[in-house]
């Protein structure tokens, strides 16, 4: 009861009313009437503040709108509406917008009638899943701040974050993937620049070994004293089937390896889809698995992060259940990349029975090569907002 009464009457208007009680009592002790009437009008000042700050927003209504996805550890962005029904204006009150890991807030000082504001949110949620925001909530002290009224104007909604990415380097991705598989003795073909078409020249970078001696740019080896070779834009012609293990530690609630080989899975997707137009799969290996392929594209990539976020770690992982989820499926001839958080061997036994292709396994540990982790300098809650302003 006392909890509800500071939220409706902040500490002004309880000060307001002590003041009003106070003299109420001096007056009637002393037979003072105009003390009485004092105390009376006191208190009618904070019945009034309360009635004029409910009409403020009785017609307010707003809305999240998501113009980007939003990544775990990353900046987020979006915009929060809020529009004015009524025939008159609204005025003084706050715009609060909050969730497990944020809180924002907007004065507006004047939303005229028939009107929407827009406003800018930014905030950093440090873990991919599904988050359960908190309903838009107007709360207003208007005239006087002697009495505050809140009210909903939306419903609760959930906010898809995805995985932390990482960053990938595409070439040396591709030339690791390529020398694995060819020590493998399974040749698959990568599509290699020509020398005539010269629209794939991308610069010209030191020789390093296994590099075509046609590829030297003789001119400029001469004048650097080093042999420098034309770099060429990696030429599409591979398809990739990426599964990812679910083994975790169940014992804590988030694996931090396993969120690590998620980011490196996510990263792949997304990079893979970026660079490429041939067929890409994505696979989780789990009790539940996922399936998911195509040729390459940002719905695509963008479908498979939105599967990836909400995945949870599992104690053992068979690829029985992932070998029955691909029966109706058609698997493309590529090699098996498979993303472990530690290394699994008797998983990687098990898929190159399932597809009937090579299968390279990596974890985090060793995809120091081509992958650079997430960094943790943008971890950090933000608890202030942008100015508002009409977009």
């Amino acid at each position: 009861m006392w909890q509800r009464f500071k939220e409706l009457i902040p500490r002004e208007g309880r000060m307001v009313l002590l003041a009003a009680i106070a003299t109420m009592l001096v007056g009637w002790f002393k037979g003072i009437n105009l003390l009485i009437l004092l105390s009376f009008a006191l208190v009618a000042v904070v019945i009034l503040n309360w009635w004029l700050a409910r009409r403020q927003f009785r017609q307010l209504s707003g809305r999240r709108c998501w113009t980007e996805p939003i990544f775990a550890s990353s900046p987020a962005l979006w915009t929060v509406e809020v529009s004015n029904d009524s025939m008159r204006a609204a005025s003084g009150f706050n715009i609060e917008d909050s969730g497990p890991s944020h809180h924002l807030d907007w004065f507006v000082d004047r939303l005229p009638a028939a009107q929407t504001r827009r406003l800018r949110a930014r905030s950093v949620f440090p873990e991919r899943g599904l988050h359960r925001l908190e309903p838009l909530r107007a709360v207003c002290l208007y005239p006087f701040g002697l009495a505050r009224r809140q009210t909903d104007l939306s419903s609760p909604n959930e906010c898809l974050v995805l995985p932390r990415l990482g960053q990938l380097d595409i070439r040396r991705f591709r030339r690791w993937l390529t020398q694995l598989l060819r020590n493998d003795a399974r040749l698959h073909r990568f599509a290699r620049p020509s020398m005539i078409h010269q629209d794939d020249l991308h610069g010209l970078r030191p020789f390093r070994p296994g590099d075509n001696p046609r590829w030297i740019h003789w001119r400029t080896s001469a004048r650097r004293n080093l042999k420098m070779v034309r770099e060429f834009e990696e030429a599409s012609g591979m398809n990739l089937v990426v599964v990812l293990d679910l083994r975790a530690d169940t014992t804590l609630r988030r694996d931090p390896v396993l969120e690590e080989a998620i980011s490196l899975t996510a990263t792949i997707c997304r990079e893979w889809c970026r660079h490429h137009e041939d067929y890409l799969m994505l696979a989780v290996a789990g009790a539940t698995p996922i399936v998911h392929g195509g040729h390459t594209s940002h719905d695509l990539s963008l479908e498979m992060l939105q599967s990836l976020a909400v995945v949870e770690g599992q104690r053992e992982v068979s690829a029985n259940a992932l070998r029955e989820k691909l029966a109706d499926s058609l698997i493309p001839a590529a090699p098996v990349l498979l993303i472990a958080p530690r290394p699994n061997e008797p998983l990687r036994a098990q898929l190159a029975g399932v597809f009937r292709h090579p299968v390279v396994s990596v974890t985090p540990e060793t995809a120091r090569d081509f992958y650079e982790r997430p960094r943790d300098g943008l971890n950090h809650e933000s608890r202030s907002s942008t100015a508002p302003a009409t977009l």
